[in-house]
């Protein structure tokens, strides 16, 4: 019954007043925009990158390292707090910040005078930094919440990739990621049916349930974060990112026995689990299934490990706007957030 409340055009037109499920479905458009953007100046391919960067501006370093990692290419470390790590030969120093103003980025900025920079962002201070500086400067379209900027500034990272050439055609499939991205935007779209929609079925499943992302595949472990922090910053709901196979060696435990803690999984990644994590996660369905709590599988869609990763970011990002509408919660809306950041003006 709840999906089909999500074909209320006029319920969507009154809790996402800002656009956001507009936002999500402009996915593919921004990050095409993004890859195609000219770069400037830039420093040689470094053989390790800092990703300063908090919240939704630091998703894209979130998402890509694991997947580089497990690649053997270059190393990302996100840095999202007030300190640098000690520096290394071949280390650059990637200054992530949509709106410009983000307290921690601009004092690394500082810290980091000494390494060689690149700035990502909208404006802002980190524009006029970069400026005075003579800091190559990656710019993004504003008027976004930084989380659903999340195509523009992954598409600029992921240009200085391919300029640096440390991406393989297993890793991404350029030619075709646009066209994928898009495929899945109309399957998940406001305008599609929730009887054909995975997004607005997935959503409905979980609606009464604390969502837990669980990666499947150690490639995907920064797209189940990035899920967690949309189901919490777009739903309001706490939510959870774990991996299969660790749950089951700790948080497996109250999840069976905890009556006030019923979490619902999502499944991120069985296209490239490990035999063993999908039988794992077979055994946690049946266990699931014994106590009525529901489970969903978010699908995926590509031959390259980034477009794979990507559809299922995109879907993802679908779920938690539509679970934002089912709870009556705006899912633009951050007042949480701006209210710490106007007390913190006033300590500083």
């Amino acid at each position: 019954m709840s999906a089909r409340r999500l074909d209320d055009e006029a319920l969507l037109a009154r809790i996402d007043p800002e656009g956001m499920l507009e936002k999500v479905a402009g996915f593919a458009g921004q990050l095409d925009d993004a890859l195609a953007a000219p770069l400037p100046a830039l420093p040689a391919a470094p053989s390790r990158i800092l990703l300063a960067g908090m919240g939704g501006s630091a998703s894209s370093g979130r998402i890509l390292a694991p997947m580089l990692e497990a690649a053997g290419s270059v190393h990302i470390l996100v840095v999202d707090g007030y300190r640098l790590p000690a520096a290394r030969k071949g280390d650059l120093l990637i200054l992530c910040s949509y709106s410009g103003r983000t307290e921690e980025v601009l004092h690394l900025a500082v810290e980091g005078f000494r390494l060689p920079r690149l700035a990502i962002s909208s404006g802002g201070e980190l524009a006029r930094l970069a400026e005075a500086e003579g800091i190559p400067l990656l710019d993004l379209p504003a008027g976004l919440p930084p989380r659903a900027a999340l195509p523009s500034m992954l598409g600029r990272i992921l240009a200085l990739f391919q300029a640096w050439d440390i991406l393989t055609e297993t890793f991404l499939d350029a030619g075709t990621l646009v066209r994928e991205l898009r495929d899945t935007t109309s399957l998940c779209r406001a305008e599609r049916p929730a009887t054909g929609n995975p997004a607005k079925q997935a959503a409905a499943l979980i609606e009464a349930f604390r969502p837990v992302a669980v990666s499947l595949a150690h490639e995907y472990s920064g797209a189940a974060g990035r899920l967690r922090r949309q189901f919490e910053e777009n739903a309001s709901r706490c939510a959870q990112d774990l991996n299969l196979p660790e749950l089951h060696h700790n948080s497996w435990v109250p999840w069976m026995e905890d009556d006030e803690i019923l979490g619902a999984p999502l499944w991120l990644g069985a296209a490239d689990a490990h035999p063993r994590v999908l039988e794992r996660r077979k055994l946690c369905e049946e266990a699931l299934s014994d106590r009525s709590i529901p489970f969903v599988e978010i699908p995926c869609s590509g031959s390259a490990l980034l477009n794979r990763v990507l559809t299922s970011v995109l879907i993802g990002d679908f779920i938690s706007v539509y679970l934002a509408i089912l709870r009556g919660v705006d899912p633009s809306r951050v007042d949480p957030l701006e209210a710490v950041k106007a007390r913190l003006n006033q300590i500083s």
